[in-house]
């Protein structure tokens, strides 16, 4: 692979590794919520809440769960896997009024 195909992968990849994602759930009081995922090292709860925010328009929301942080992944190589603990966050939630 050319050294600018190289690059342009490397570069993607933490482009994307760096965005947080939301997919439309029913909470379980019935209401049209969001799972909210901001996982890895890169990313903070203040993204998750970010993200929140625009889901929502403004609107305050509810937070139905907000479990997870740092879980370190086992790896036999190479052994910074083991050594850089990756995080997982993630959060429900539901948007106030319509």
């Amino acid at each position: 692979m050319p050294p600018l195909a190289r690059l342009l992968v490397a570069l993607l990849g933490l482009a994307l590794a760096g965005c947080t994602s939301a997919k439309p759930i029913t909470t379980p009081d019935g209401r049209q919520g969001y799972t909210v995922e901001c996982s890895g090292s890169v990313l903070t709860w203040e993204d998750c809440f970010e993200r929140a925010d625009l889901l929502c328009k403004g609107r305050s929301y509810d937070v139905y769960t907000r479990p997870g942080e740092e879980s370190p992944i086992i790896a036999a190589e190479p052994q910074h896997l083991r050594d850089n603990p990756t995080t997982n966050r993630s959060m429900v939630i539901a948007c106030k009024g319509s």
